[in-house]
């Protein structure tokens, strides 16, 4: 346990190289791979919940949610291995895993959101479905999501 402690992980017999050399060596990539996919998977998830619910179209959060609903009960171990069969790039793995779970917190957060007083009262005002969005859900909403960090 000492060793661990001071950096040495051992050696991989297979790369004949020590493990913390390895980990060094890739860190930057890992970053990167996970930077890109977990933006990617809440890009996603924001162009696709923000727009049912703020323009209240039914039929479109009915469709994704139909196509977001059945993947968030994959396993995303499975999921990774069935993309990875199919030779996807591990760019769009993380993402493609990822998007399901955010996209229902977001669809719901954001709905939750629209049904608060002060967003009925801007409603009732005459304020634009843009003002309403950007003053009014998206400060809550975003406080919201900084708290379950």
């Amino acid at each position: 346990m000492e060793r661990k402690l001071t950096g040495d992980l051992g050696f991989s017999q297979s790369l004949g190289r020590p493990i913390g050399e390895l980990l060094k060596e890739r860190a930057p990539s890992t970053a990167d791979l996970m930077l890109w996919g977990v933006g990617g998977a809440w890009l996603l998830a924001l162009i696709l919940a923000v727009p049912p619910v703020t323009w209240q179209l039914s039929g479109l959060a009915t469709a994704f949610t139909t196509l977001s609903g059945p993947s968030a009960c994959l396993p995303a171990a499975g999921v990774a291995l069935l993309l990875f069969r199919f030779g996807v790039s591990a760019l769009w793995m993380i993402p493609v895993i990822l998007f399901p779970r955010l996209y229902q917190y977001l669809r719901n957060l954001l709905g939750q959101t629209y049904g608060m007083p002060h967003v009925l009262l801007a409603r009732a005002k005459g304020l634009s479905r843009s003002q309403i969005f950007l003053t009014h859900v998206l400060g809550p909403a975003r406080g919201e999501v900084a708290k379950r960090r």
